[in-house]
């Protein structure tokens, strides 16, 4: 009697090599049959991406080959200033409430403190450093425009690791107490900076990563925030603004 024999191989986490097995069949009164099979698992090359976010008001135009997040809650963005040139989305991400992770609406509490003219004739770094999403706006004792709520943001990505930039402030010289704090998955990127000087003074009132962060996503998405306690450390921050993200 004749017949066929099929068998997978599940290669799923097996490191990058060669590997062989040998298949034997044998029945009473027939001479065995042995087949080797090899199998080669090989790396695939990560694909590179840069990803770069400005947080903003809803109206004002990004600074040149920057997305747009003016506060919106975690989801898919749809549109040209948000990654997508089709209508379908691009990515997803947006802003989750720290004390429950449900979708947040921050929309009310992006700033661009630069304007008109003033805006459009500025350095695309300058754009970047005027602008911000207020993320502790619930550490404001006095009046705000906006949801006085602390929130976190989360982009989808694939797992995998990820070298991260950023930078914290206000352009503006304020009145309400700050000391800017931002968590990237579980790494602390930016203690507790406190901006000095007055209105427009970037460099004492914006701080930035000295180096890109290394960080891992292993659940599906990147996250930061400004509040998080890490190896036994509380790194938590008071009235934090994340102006951009790359």
């Amino acid at each position: 009697a004749t017949g066929e024999l099929s068998f997978g191989i599940n290669a799923a986490g097996l490191a990058a090599g060669t590997y062989t097995a040998t298949v034997t069949a044998s029945a009473t009164g027939y001479s065995s049959a042995a087949l080797q099979v090899n199998l080669t698992v090989e790396n695939q090359a990560p694909v590179a991406q840069t990803i770069k976010i400005n947080f903003q008001d809803a109206a004002t135009v990004p600074p040149t080959g920057w997305l747009k997040d003016y506060g919106r809650p975690f989801g898919p963005r749809t549109t040209t200033e948000q990654g997508s040139a089709s209508g379908s989305a691009t990515y997803s991400y947006g802003w989750k409430k720290r004390s429950d992770g449900s979708p947040l609406d921050l929309s009310a509490n992006g700033r661009a403190r630069l304007s008109g003219t003033t805006y459009t004739n500025a350095s695309e770094a300058l754009k970047l450093q005027s602008s911000l999403m207020h993320m502790q706006a619930n550490n404001i004792a006095g009046s705000f425009s906006g949801v006085k709520q602390e929130g976190y943001w989360e982009i989808s990505l694939p797992n995998g690791f990820y070298n991260v930039s950023l930078s914290v402030g206000d352009y503006n010289q304020g009145s309400e107490p700050e000391s800017h704090t931002i968590n990237v998955e579980g790494v602390n990127a930016i203690n507790a900076f406190v901006p000095t000087g007055s209105t427009g003074a970037v460099a004492t009132r914006i701080k930035s990563t000295a180096s890109p962060i290394r960080v891992e996503v292993k659940d599906g998405a990147l996250t930061i925030n400004a509040s998080e306690t890490i190896n036994g450390v509380a790194y938590n921050g008071v009235n934090t603004k994340i102006n951009s993200l790359l």
